[in-house]
Protein backbone atom coordinates (compact mmCIF):
# COMPACT_ATOMS: atom_id res chain seq x y z
CA UNK A 1 0.00 0.00 0.00
CA UNK A 2 1.04 3.57 -0.57
CA UNK A 3 1.68 5.73 2.49
CA UNK A 4 1.40 9.63 1.87
CA UNK A 5 1.04 12.11 3.99
CA UNK A 6 -1.81 14.02 4.67
CA UNK A 7 -3.72 16.47 7.78
CA UNK A 8 -7.11 14.95 8.33
CA UNK A 9 -10.80 16.54 9.95
CA UNK A 10 -12.64 16.51 13.02
CA UNK A 11 -15.99 15.79 11.68
CA UNK A 12 -16.63 12.83 12.91
CA UNK A 13 -19.26 11.03 15.31
CA UNK A 14 -19.91 12.57 18.36
CA UNK A 15 -20.79 9.53 20.69
CA UNK A 16 -21.92 9.04 24.24
CA UNK A 17 -24.35 12.36 24.52
CA UNK A 18 -28.09 11.51 26.48
CA UNK A 19 -31.19 12.63 25.15
CA UNK A 20 -34.18 12.83 27.59
CA UNK A 21 -37.13 11.29 26.50
CA UNK A 22 -39.49 13.37 24.55
CA UNK A 23 -42.92 12.90 24.03
CA UNK A 24 -43.39 14.05 21.03
CA UNK A 25 -41.14 11.15 19.47
CA UNK A 26 -43.33 10.31 16.12
CA UNK A 27 -43.09 6.27 16.47
CA UNK A 28 -42.85 4.64 12.81
CA UNK A 29 -44.67 1.30 12.77
CA UNK A 30 -43.43 -1.44 9.93
CA UNK A 31 -45.73 -1.96 6.63
CA UNK A 32 -43.63 -3.89 4.79
CA UNK A 33 -40.96 -7.32 5.70
CA UNK A 34 -37.71 -6.39 5.02
CA UNK A 35 -36.29 -7.02 2.01
CA UNK A 36 -32.89 -8.12 0.57
CA UNK A 37 -30.94 -6.98 -2.33
CA UNK A 38 -27.54 -7.99 -3.62
CA UNK A 39 -26.50 -5.05 -5.54
CA UNK A 40 -22.69 -4.36 -7.34
CA UNK A 41 -21.41 -2.57 -4.75
CA UNK A 42 -23.17 -3.59 -1.36
CA UNK A 43 -25.40 -5.51 0.01
CA UNK A 44 -29.02 -3.79 1.47
CA UNK A 45 -31.98 -4.46 4.08
CA UNK A 46 -34.68 -2.44 3.22
CA UNK A 47 -38.10 -1.83 4.95
CA UNK A 48 -41.49 0.71 4.42
CA UNK A 49 -42.54 2.49 7.41
CA UNK A 50 -45.80 4.73 8.01
CA UNK A 51 -47.76 5.90 4.81
CA UNK A 52 -48.62 9.10 4.12
CA UNK A 53 -46.35 12.15 4.64
CA UNK A 54 -44.47 10.30 7.50
CA UNK A 55 -43.53 7.36 4.86
CA UNK A 56 -40.20 6.37 4.77
CA UNK A 57 -38.13 4.01 3.26
CA UNK A 58 -35.45 2.99 5.83
CA UNK A 59 -32.10 1.20 3.81
CA UNK A 60 -29.69 -0.72 5.92
CA UNK A 61 -26.41 -1.53 3.62
CA UNK A 62 -23.05 -2.92 3.55
CA UNK A 63 -20.24 -3.80 1.88
CA UNK A 64 -18.12 -6.45 3.25
CA UNK A 65 -18.29 -8.64 6.17
CA UNK A 66 -16.40 -6.81 9.05
CA UNK A 67 -17.60 -3.42 8.01
CA UNK A 68 -19.76 -1.47 9.40
CA UNK A 69 -23.05 -0.43 7.32
CA UNK A 70 -24.71 2.98 5.79
CA UNK A 71 -28.40 3.98 7.03
CA UNK A 72 -30.38 5.78 4.02
CA UNK A 73 -33.78 7.46 5.05
CA UNK A 74 -35.85 8.23 2.07
CA UNK A 75 -39.08 10.41 2.08
CA UNK A 76 -40.62 13.23 1.74
CA UNK A 77 -40.27 14.74 5.09
CA UNK A 78 -36.45 14.63 4.91
CA UNK A 79 -35.69 17.42 2.64
CA UNK A 80 -34.74 19.88 5.46
CA UNK A 81 -33.29 18.50 8.07
CA UNK A 82 -32.13 20.36 11.03
CA UNK A 83 -27.99 21.08 11.05
CA UNK A 84 -25.59 18.77 9.69
CA UNK A 85 -25.90 16.02 12.33
CA UNK A 86 -27.96 13.15 12.81
CA UNK A 87 -29.24 11.81 16.18
CA UNK A 88 -29.28 8.06 16.68
CA UNK A 89 -29.67 6.07 19.20
CA UNK A 90 -30.00 1.95 18.39
CA UNK A 91 -32.44 0.49 21.15
CA UNK A 92 -30.67 1.15 24.82
CA UNK A 93 -27.43 1.91 23.35
CA UNK A 94 -26.15 5.94 24.16
CA UNK A 95 -26.73 7.96 21.54
CA UNK A 96 -24.11 9.56 18.79
CA UNK A 97 -24.42 12.14 16.18
CA UNK A 98 -23.03 11.95 12.92
CA UNK A 99 -22.89 13.86 9.98
CA UNK A 100 -25.38 13.08 6.90
CA UNK A 101 -25.13 13.35 3.43
CA UNK A 102 -28.11 14.67 1.23
CA UNK A 103 -29.56 13.49 -1.45
CA UNK A 104 -32.33 12.40 -3.84
CA UNK A 105 -33.49 8.86 -5.17
CA UNK A 106 -34.16 8.65 -9.09
CA UNK A 107 -37.47 9.86 -8.60
CA UNK A 108 -36.21 12.98 -7.08
CA UNK A 109 -37.71 11.73 -3.20
CA UNK A 110 -35.00 13.24 -0.55
CA UNK A 111 -32.98 11.19 0.95
CA UNK A 112 -30.06 11.02 4.32
CA UNK A 113 -27.12 8.96 4.37
CA UNK A 114 -24.93 8.17 7.53
CA UNK A 115 -21.56 5.92 7.05
CA UNK A 116 -20.36 4.00 9.54
CA UNK A 117 -22.87 2.98 11.85
CA UNK A 118 -22.96 0.31 14.25
CA UNK A 119 -26.19 -1.34 15.39
CA UNK A 120 -24.79 -2.58 18.80
CA UNK A 121 -25.16 -1.83 22.66
CA UNK A 122 -22.68 -0.06 24.47
CA UNK A 123 -19.40 -2.63 23.90
CA UNK A 124 -17.38 -1.31 21.40
CA UNK A 125 -13.71 -1.25 21.95
CA UNK A 126 -10.61 0.37 20.70
CA UNK A 127 -7.80 -1.85 19.77
CA UNK A 128 -4.69 -0.42 18.16
CA UNK A 129 -4.37 -3.03 15.76
CA UNK A 130 -7.43 -3.61 14.51
CA UNK A 131 -10.07 -0.11 15.26
CA UNK A 132 -12.94 -0.36 16.39
CA UNK A 133 -14.68 -3.68 17.62
CA UNK A 134 -18.34 -3.95 17.99
CA UNK A 135 -20.55 -6.26 20.03
CA UNK A 136 -23.52 -8.53 17.87
CA UNK A 137 -26.46 -7.19 17.89
CA UNK A 138 -28.60 -8.65 20.60
CA UNK A 139 -31.83 -10.70 19.46
CA UNK A 140 -35.36 -9.57 20.05
CA UNK A 141 -37.08 -6.52 19.18
CA UNK A 142 -35.22 -3.49 18.39
CA UNK A 143 -35.95 0.26 17.88
CA UNK A 144 -33.74 2.68 16.03
CA UNK A 145 -34.49 6.37 17.44
CA UNK A 146 -33.35 8.88 14.88
CA UNK A 147 -33.37 13.24 15.81
CA UNK A 148 -32.57 16.12 13.64
CA UNK A 149 -33.47 14.35 10.46
CA UNK A 150 -37.16 16.49 10.44
CA UNK A 151 -39.15 18.55 12.51
CA UNK A 152 -39.38 15.70 15.52
CA UNK A 153 -37.58 12.99 16.11
CA UNK A 154 -38.57 9.71 15.05
CA UNK A 155 -38.62 5.84 16.99
CA UNK A 156 -38.23 3.10 14.10
CA UNK A 157 -40.23 -0.59 15.03
CA UNK A 158 -37.38 -2.50 13.58
CA UNK A 159 -38.52 -5.83 14.88
CA UNK A 160 -35.88 -8.62 15.35
CA UNK A 161 -33.34 -7.30 13.58
CA UNK A 162 -30.84 -10.02 14.24
CA UNK A 163 -31.97 -12.60 11.45
CA UNK A 164 -31.95 -9.87 9.09
CA UNK A 165 -28.67 -8.26 9.86
CA UNK A 166 -27.44 -11.92 9.45
CA UNK A 167 -28.48 -12.19 6.16
CA UNK A 168 -26.79 -8.91 5.44
CA UNK A 169 -23.47 -10.25 6.33
CA UNK A 170 -23.81 -13.97 4.52
CA UNK A 171 -24.68 -11.33 1.39
CA UNK A 172 -21.67 -9.19 2.13
CA UNK A 173 -18.96 -11.91 2.52
CA UNK A 174 -19.96 -13.03 -0.63
CA UNK A 175 -20.08 -9.98 -2.60
CA UNK A 176 -16.64 -9.08 -0.94
CA UNK A 177 -14.99 -11.82 -2.67
CA UNK A 178 -16.09 -10.10 -6.43
CA UNK A 179 -14.82 -6.84 -5.08
CA UNK A 180 -11.68 -8.07 -3.63
CA UNK A 181 -10.92 -9.66 -7.17
CA UNK A 182 -11.40 -6.43 -8.85
CA UNK A 183 -9.06 -5.15 -6.04
CA UNK A 184 -6.48 -7.14 -6.90
CA UNK A 185 -6.22 -7.00 -10.67
CA UNK A 186 -3.44 -6.51 -12.60
CA UNK A 187 -1.75 -5.17 -15.92
CA UNK A 188 -2.48 -7.68 -18.04
CA UNK A 189 -6.12 -8.42 -17.32
CA UNK A 190 -8.58 -6.61 -15.07
CA UNK A 191 -7.50 -3.11 -14.18
CA UNK A 192 -7.89 -1.67 -10.01
CA UNK A 193 -9.90 1.43 -9.45
CA UNK A 194 -7.25 4.49 -9.72
CA UNK A 195 -7.42 7.52 -7.58
CA UNK A 196 -8.27 11.07 -9.17
CA UNK A 197 -6.77 14.12 -7.66
CA UNK A 198 -5.85 12.28 -4.56
CA UNK A 199 -3.59 14.74 -2.64
CA UNK A 200 -6.57 17.48 -2.38
CA UNK A 201 -8.98 14.95 -0.76
CA UNK A 202 -7.68 15.78 2.35
CA UNK A 203 -6.66 19.47 3.50
CA UNK A 204 -4.75 20.81 6.44
CA UNK A 205 -7.87 22.38 8.32
CA UNK A 206 -9.27 18.84 8.60
CA UNK A 207 -6.19 17.75 10.86
CA UNK A 208 -7.70 17.54 14.57
CA UNK A 209 -6.72 20.64 16.63
CA UNK A 210 -5.75 18.73 19.71
CA UNK A 211 -3.22 16.17 17.86
CA UNK A 212 -1.15 19.30 15.73
CA UNK A 213 -1.51 21.72 19.57
CA UNK A 214 0.92 18.57 21.00
CA UNK A 215 2.53 17.74 17.70
CA UNK A 216 1.34 14.43 17.43
CA UNK A 217 1.64 12.31 14.25
CA UNK A 218 0.28 9.09 13.75
CA UNK A 219 -0.80 6.74 10.73
CA UNK A 220 -3.88 4.56 9.45
CA UNK A 221 -5.52 2.63 6.68
CA UNK A 222 -8.42 2.43 5.37
CA UNK A 223 -10.82 0.40 2.61
CA UNK A 224 -13.54 2.37 0.41
CA UNK A 225 -15.68 0.53 -1.64
CA UNK A 226 -15.84 2.39 -5.32
CA UNK A 227 -18.76 1.59 -7.38
CA UNK A 228 -18.75 1.61 -11.27
CA UNK A 229 -18.93 5.14 -11.29
CA UNK A 230 -15.99 5.54 -9.49
CA UNK A 231 -17.60 6.70 -6.16
CA UNK A 232 -16.61 5.44 -2.76
CA UNK A 233 -19.90 4.69 -1.34
CA UNK A 234 -18.32 2.82 2.23
CA UNK A 235 -15.38 3.63 3.95
CA UNK A 236 -13.89 1.23 7.05
CA UNK A 237 -10.97 1.87 8.97
CA UNK A 238 -8.90 -1.03 8.84
CA UNK A 239 -5.97 -0.12 11.36
CA UNK A 240 -5.05 2.55 13.69
CA UNK A 241 -2.42 3.94 15.65
CA UNK A 242 -4.51 6.21 17.65
CA UNK A 243 -8.13 6.43 18.79
CA UNK A 244 -7.97 9.96 17.86
CA UNK A 245 -7.79 9.19 14.49
CA UNK A 246 -10.11 7.31 14.54
CA UNK A 247 -12.90 9.75 15.34
CA UNK A 248 -11.51 12.07 13.54
CA UNK A 249 -13.84 12.21 10.70
CA UNK A 250 -11.66 10.39 8.01
CA UNK A 251 -14.44 8.35 6.34
CA UNK A 252 -16.34 11.08 5.92
CA UNK A 253 -14.44 13.17 3.90
CA UNK A 254 -13.56 10.40 1.64
CA UNK A 255 -16.53 9.64 0.81
CA UNK A 256 -17.55 13.28 0.27
CA UNK A 257 -14.57 13.95 -1.83
CA UNK A 258 -12.32 10.73 -3.27
CA UNK A 259 -13.34 10.21 -6.78
CA UNK A 260 -11.67 7.64 -9.15
CA UNK A 261 -11.32 6.18 -12.62
CA UNK A 262 -13.04 2.97 -11.73
CA UNK A 263 -12.18 -0.80 -11.88
CA UNK A 264 -12.56 -2.60 -15.10
CA UNK A 265 -12.99 -6.24 -15.75
CA UNK A 266 -11.33 -7.77 -18.52
CA UNK A 267 -13.59 -6.94 -21.35
CA UNK A 268 -13.12 -3.06 -20.17
CA UNK A 269 -16.20 -2.81 -18.10
CA UNK A 270 -16.67 -0.41 -15.25
CA UNK A 271 -17.26 -2.67 -11.96
CA UNK A 272 -17.13 -1.84 -8.27
CA UNK A 273 -13.78 -2.87 -6.55
CA UNK A 274 -12.29 -1.76 -2.67
CA UNK A 275 -9.40 0.12 -2.99
CA UNK A 276 -7.02 0.29 0.33
CA UNK A 277 -4.27 2.37 1.39
CA UNK A 278 -2.79 3.62 4.55
CA UNK A 279 -2.28 7.69 5.30
CA UNK A 280 0.12 8.99 7.32
CA UNK A 281 0.04 12.19 9.64
CA UNK A 282 2.94 14.74 10.78
CA UNK A 283 3.12 18.19 11.90
CA UNK A 284 4.79 20.13 8.72
CA UNK A 285 7.61 22.73 10.58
Amino acid sequence: MAERIFFTALTAAIAGIATPANADTLELESTSEWKLREYSDRCQISRDFAEGEDKTVLHIAKSSPTGRLNLTLVGENYAKPIGPLLRLRFGDQGDSLRRHIKGTTPEGVPTLSVTGVTLAPKAERFDSDMGMQTASVPDGTSTLHIGRARNKPAEFALGAVREQLAKLDLCSRNLSVALETAANANSHGPTPPKPIDGDNWLWERDYPLDMWQKEQSGWIGFQLTVNSQGKPTFCEVMAVDRERLYNAGLCFKLIERARFEPARNANGEAVASYFRTKIGFKIKN
